[in-house]
């Protein structure tokens, strides 16, 4: 399991899903997959986030990270709360 330390990076089709109550935390995550249903999940992300999609769905994603999500971004129920900038980048 990454670490709080740790760059991640998800280059394979693949449905990342993050479902059990704990708090995961790493440095950073690049996904060319969409990162689906935070829920009941805590992600804390320190440096940056650059996703091709993300879902969440009562969980939350949080820290200092600047989050990038280049398709659909879709906040069901939960929070997106990070300091760092924010850019959902899809158009319709």
């Amino acid at each position: 399991m990454p670490g709080s330390g740790d760059d991640v990076t998800i280059n394979t089709a693949a449905n990342v899903v993050h479902s059990a109550a704990v708090t995961d935390s790493i440095k950073s995550l690049t996904s060319s997959e969409p990162v689906g249903d935070l829920r009941r999940h805590a992600l804390d992300l320190r440096d940056v986030m650059t996703t091709a999609g993300l879902t969440i769905d009562g969980g939350t994603l949080a820290g200092t990270a600047a989050v990038t999500v280049d398709a659909l971004l879709t906040l069901t129920a939960g929070t997106l709360s990070t300091s760092g900038r924010s850019s959902p980048m899809a158009e319709s």
